[in-house]
């Protein structure tokens, strides 16, 4: 069972990419809802300068800080990142649409003053074996994988996930997980719809019991690729980078 080595509160920065809708709900959460009194949201990393979550924070009062990897090193980038949440005062680094790749020396620096760090991620992962996840595997490409997968094998079901983060992309253990059915007339226009608001749901939960010492690494008696289609899985993801080509 994980439970942050430092004391309670959870003292938790966010990094984001896009709207920062999940970050948004944490925050709002935090002032009137499940979060109150166990969370406290330091600050906001936002990759680049001109997307939406930065406004969302200011909002909220809440410090907004820009750090993206554009030419730099991966060093450089991992040592922004240290400095920025050490600035903060913070013991938990959340990924909530995130798109750059976390570079290893700040997970594992991170992880080793007693940092915890958490993804989320829109679709199934089973780590270690193939699954929906990996580089590229993200927003909209990643739901068109998992409804390609879904209609074609007809396990008409995908899963918001929470996973701790790693060096290598999505292969950390999941924390939380929640099965959404896909329906026969979905595209990913009208399944993130309704989506989104699960994913929502499940990273509060995370954050809850990531916060009162209740969150556990998942085990899965099942994997994810139905025997003889990991063609179908390949195909799925192929098809959805076509469809996707920016993510």
């Amino acid at each position: 069972m994980l439970v942050l080595p430092s004391s309670y509160p959870v003292d938790a920065v966010f990094g984001v990419s896009g709207g920062g809708s999940t970050a948004r709900r944490a925050i709002e959460e935090t002032l009137n809802g499940s979060l109150v009194g166990i969370v406290n949201i330091r600050g906001v990393v936002a990759s680049a300068e001109d997307i939406p979550a930065i406004a969302m924070a200011n909002g909220f009062g809440i410090p907004c800080v820009v750090c993206s990897p554009r030419k730099k090193t991966g060093e450089q980038f991992a040592d922004e990142l240290l400095a920025i949440t050490k600035q903060f005062g913070a013991n938990v680094w959340l990924q909530y649409g995130w798109m750059p790749i976390t570079p290893a020396k700040f997970i594992i620096k991170f992880r080793e003053e007693g940092g915890i760090s958490l993804n989320q991620h829109p679709v199934t992962l089973d780590p270690g074996y193939p699954d929906l996840g990996g580089i590229g595997m993200h927003s909209d490409r990643a739901l068109a994988a998992a409804i390609y997968y879904a209609k074609k094998t007809g396990v008409m079901e995908t899963e918001a996930t929470c996973h701790l983060v790693e060096p290598e992309v999505d292969r950390g253990a999941v924390v939380r997980r929640l099965v959404c059915p896909i329906y026969p007339d979905d595209d990913v226009k009208s399944f993130k719809k309704r989506h989104i608001l699960e994913e929502h749901e499940l990273q509060m939960d995370a954050l809850q019991a990531l916060a009162t010492g209740t969150m556990e690494t998942l085990t899965r008696e099942t994997r994810f690729l139905i025997p003889g289609t990991k063609w179908l899985l390949d195909e799925a993801k192929a098809v959805a980078e076509i469809l996707f080509r920016n993510g």
